[in-house]
């Protein structure tokens, strides 16, 4: 979690939410639990990380960031930072992400977003 994100709700239905995005992605060929590297939603620095097989990210990226460098001859003028690596990645590889349940997968802004931002919405169940 980012230091600037903040939750208003307890986190008690946070792992079985979770646990239930894993397992409807299904098995994979070889019939294992086809667990993603990530899941995450609209606020991009909350989010779930499988910390056992995360270390496939790296190469992921490699890849990735090989192809861009191809793509653009070399330009390294472009600012990159964790969310937009993590982006990248899951541009290319979406089958690796998963994404984070409702009521997680929320944002309140203050500030840069455009407002209203409604922070006590009645119908929400978890505010971040």
């Amino acid at each position: 979690m980012d230091t600037d994100v903040v939750v208003i709700s307890g986190l008690n239905s946070l792992l079985s939410s979770l646990t239930n995005v894993v397992y409807a992605r299904g098995r994979n060929e070889k019939g294992e639990v086809n667990y993603p590297l990530w899941i995450w939603g609209k606020n991009s620095g909350f989010m779930g990380m499988n910390i056992v097989d995360f270390h496939e990210f790296w190469g992921l990226l490699r890849n990735v960031l090989m192809n861009e460098a191809e793509v653009l001859g070399g330009s390294k003028d472009k600012v990159r930072s964790d969310q937009s690596f993590l982006g990248l990645v899951q541009e290319q590889y979406s089958e690796k992400v998963g994404d984070m349940p409702s009521p997680w997968s929320v944002h309140i802004g203050h500030g840069y977003r455009k407002s209203p931002q409604l922070l006590f919405d009645e119908k929400r169940e978890a505010g971040i």
